[in-house]
């Protein structure tokens, strides 16, 4: 191979590396190549994969050459493809090494382009050396030999390394960490390191010299630890980069050090007047700079801005004033000691620069106290306004909850009309009030601040928070107690089988047992309710029937009680005692007559339909079949109970069927689709007039739980339907139809959701409503909540067809 000689020649020696051992030109070849990215790195150059066979065109060669020689090589070939290109390329390259007094001997373009390593690797040696070995001199030593001696010094305090070599001296990879420890003792603890873990040594140099000082990892750790002798010039290339690394950092501390004295060397004689100067411009800096805070200070109205002025301007007093005290007294004595030293030395006296001299000081001074006084008393007159500007507030705050109140009350005084409307008007109360919680919160805050500001009495008001959270919480009591009291008599006004006073009786029972006024009794006070009333049972008996009424809940509410006391007292027109009237009336016969009817003392209009409604007996001419007549009346109905099973719901339905039947609103038809079912429900309903839907016909069904009334049915259209507040599949999404109770999502007061008081009358009645008037803002159909919002006329459209299709056009 190769060997560097003095000045740079190149000599064949095979003695250097046998020729059976190829390890150390694989680990040269990948050490240069690293050192040769490394440069072409500097000019974002890329990188090469190899050396032996990268340099074969002379493009990486040249600008290697340019980087590391700082110089151009001039016009070449950037893209050869021939031969003859690529060697004179190779050719320029060499040529510029030999223009630097380097010889090369026994190397031509040939090699280089025909990739014979031992040529390129020693060719490259000769670069190394003479770009970045060859400067290093200690004490006129060559460049190896100086380079060893450097290590040897630096490494000289560490006991366990020994540098005597570049090959076996850093197998361990402590010479590599003490060099770093040496100059950057911050990078890594030496003396932690454990000596018998070579390989995490050396990785461990290996990374810190890369990471904080810039050397790239030109070996790698087992090129040193597991190899039994390291390639010698790898290593020298490597540690020439340690040398040059810490010889940067070593000039520019020399050079600040010979700086350093020089400065203290001029600046001894004015040490004292200079540091005089830069502290007084500093204070009268401070002091002019804490005026024009003061000065810009925007105070607000506010009192706990205002007390935060106030106590800033305190610890300023305690603080920072007297550090500025402290400061100016060191001044006035440190200007006294310039003067004397000046004197001492025959030196003129000191006179400071215009701006930093003593009048100048205490003028600043003298300003400081009048700025002072200004502040203090800017200050005081904003706390003054802030705690007026927060009594008012206060004052406004508890007046105006206190105005709601009144109102409500007067409202309560003044309530009348018809219960629905009573009902409505309550509710309206109960929503009215509910953002006095939200007020009384903001009082307390202001409260509390009144507190802070030291205000014990109110000038604007005479209502304080506790008050105001009493009358509060007595007014919504009696609002909930007023509406629940309406709610029952609602109820209370469809009994219509009884007495008033016994009604009057059940309901005072009622509210008698109710004792916690949640308007329903569970089992122990609904038993003693009945136990008041002369109605005794067993305690089995008991038990059925108060599993029958509370639908299996814990509970029962006040119209399942007053429904089941009407039940239990009124004088019911059962299949059994109509029977026994007709016989009474027929005087025992299978038939009666018009004479019969009229002697009964029945009126006329129940004359006249019982003889169109009962057909004609087959046992007299004059007769009618009264057995037929109560048979087709109430067979069905018995059929369908006998199917379903007795219970409140069941029977809850059947009476609001029976009321349907004989009065059913206007524009609606609602029955059981299946005379076995009442729990599944048939509705007809017209189109509103005067909407999109005028003169439709659409159908819908209802499925009733079985704990009904308890909770809602659900109600789906079974026709087309397009509105805002009905899903794609027909369910209506409506408040009356939601579970009672508050809404979870806070759209709806619990007034507005279903409660066992509703029926289904208004359920239908509230669906004909919201087909007139839609409600956009909690749409279940998207498409038609936007269509309805900006696109009426398209909405119309839509409808228009849908009613054609519900009439079978």
């Amino acid at each position: 191979m190769l060997c560097a000689m003095p000045g740079g020649h190149l000599r064949s020696s095979s003695a250097v590396s046998p020729a059976a051992d190829k390890t150390w030109e694989t680990v040269q070849s990948k050490t240069f190549t690293k050192w040769v990215n490394a440069r072409l790195a500097e000019h974002e150059l890329a990188p090469l994969n190899n050396i032996c066979t990268d340099f074969s065109d002379g493009t990486a060669l040249i600008h290697l050459l340019e980087i590391i020689g700082d110089a151009s090589l001039g016009r070449f070939n950037h893209n050869p493809r021939m031969r003859i290109q690529k060697v004179e390329n190779v050719n320029l390259a060499l040529d510029f090494i030999r223009s630097r007094s380097i010889n090369l001997t026994n190397i031509g373009a040939e090699d280089i382009v025909d990739s014979n390593p031992k040529l390129i690797l020693g060719m490259i040696w000769i670069i190394i050396l003479r770009f970045t070995i060859e400067d290093i001199n200690e004490e006129g030593l060559s460049a190896m030999e100086g380079l060893l001696l450097w290590c040897q010094r630096k490494t000289a305090p560490y006991k366990d390394v020994n540098v005597q070599n570049f090959h076996y001296s850093w197998q361990d990879g402590l010479a590599f960490c003490a060099l770093i420890h040496r100059h950057r003792p911050d990078l890594l603890d030496y003396h932690a390191l454990d000596k018998r873990d070579y390989r995490g040594n050396t990785a461990l140099a290996f990374d810190v010299a890369e990471r904080y000082l810039g050397i790239p990892k030109l070996l790698d750790v087992e090129d040193i630890c597991d190899t039994n002798k390291p390639d010698e010039r790898s290593v020298m290339t490597y540690v020439a980069q340690y040398f040059h690394a810490f010889s940067s950092l070593s000039k520019a501390e020399t050079a600040g050090r010979r700086l350093g004295k020089f400065a203290d060397v001029m600046q001894s004689v004015f040490d004292m007047q200079h540091d005089y100067e830069a502290r007084v411009a500093q204070l009268i800096a401070a002091v002019r700079a804490k005026q024009d805070e003061w000065r810009r200070t925007e105070f607000e109205p506010v009192y706990a801005s205002a007390r935060r002025q106030s106590d800033e301007f305190n610890a300023y007093k305690t603080g920072l004033k007297r550090t500025w005290t402290h400061e100016k007294i060191e001044l006035d004595t440190l200007l006294g000691n310039i003067q004397t030293k000046r004197v001492t030395y025959n030196l003129a006296p000191f006179a400071p620069k215009a701006g930093l001299t003593p009048k100048d000081l205490e003028a600043a001074w003298s300003e400081l106290a009048a700025a002072e006084v200004r502040h203090r008393k800017n200050i005081n007159q904003y706390i003054r306004q802030s705690r007026d500007a927060l009594q008012r507030r206060y004052g406004t705050e508890a007046n105006g909850i206190q105005a709601v109140l009144n109102s409500i009350s007067n409202s309560l005084a003044l309530l009348g009309g018809e219960l629905d409307d009573q009902l409505a008007t309550v509710n309206g109360l109960i929503g009215k009030a509910k953002p006095l919680t939200a007020a009384l919160r903001r009082l307390s805050e202001l409260e509390r601040l009144c507190a802070e500001a030291n205000i014990d009495e109110h000038d604007y008001t005479v209502y304080s928070v506790g008050d105001l959270e009493y009358d509060t919480e007595m007014t919504m009591k009696a609002l909930e107690k007023k509406a629940r009291f309406i709610e029952n008599q609602s109820v209370v006004r469809n009994m219509t089988n009884l007495t008033p006073a016994q009604l009057e009786e059940f309901e005072a029972t009622f509210r008698h047992f109710d004792r916690d006024s949640t308007n329903v009794l569970n089992d122990v006070e609904f038993r003693a309710a009945l136990d008041s009333l002369g109605h005794s049972f067993s305690d089995d008996e008991f038990a059925a029937l108060y599993d029958q009424l509370s639908c299996g809940s814990e509970y029962i509410t006040f119209e399942v009680y007053i429904r089941f006391m009407v039940e239990l007292t009124e004088d019911q027109t059962t299949p059994e005692q109509l029977l026994q009237s007709f016989r009474v009336i027929a005087a025992d016969k299978e038939y009666v007559t018009e004479n019969d009817l009229k002697i009964s003392d029945l009126s006329a209009p129940s004359i006249a339909y019982l003889l169109r409604a009962m057909p004609r007996s087959p046992h007299a001419d004059n007769g009618f079949d009264y057995l037929a007549y109560l048979r087709g009346v109430f067979q069905r109905l018995y059929f369908a109970m006998y199917k379903s099973g007795s219970s409140a719901a069941l029977k809850r339905l059947v009476t609001e069927y029976k009321e349907l039947s004989l009065n059913s609103p206007e524009g609606i038809t609602a029955g059981p689709i299946s005379e076995e079912n009442f729990f599944e429900w048939e509705a007809v309903i017209s189109g509103p007039p005067e909407t999109p839907f005028e003169g439709g016909v659409f159908t819908a069904n209802l499925s009733f739980p079985h704990d009904y009334p308890l909770n809602p049915p659900t109600m789906k259209f079974t026709c087309p339907m397009f509105h805002p507040n009905v899903y794609a599949n027909g369910v209506v999404c409506i408040s009356i139809l939601h579970p009672p109770g508050d809404d979870p999502n806070h759209y709806e007061c619990s007034s507005e959701r279903w409660s066992p008081v509703q029926s289904i009358e208004k359920i239908l009645l509230s669906v004909l409503s919201m087909i007139a008037d839609p409600n956009d803002e909690s749409g279940a159909n998207v498409d038609a909540s936007k269509m309805w919002r900006d696109n009426r006329e398209e909405y119309d459209k839509v409808v228009h067809a849908i009613v054609r299709r519900s009439l079978g056009l």
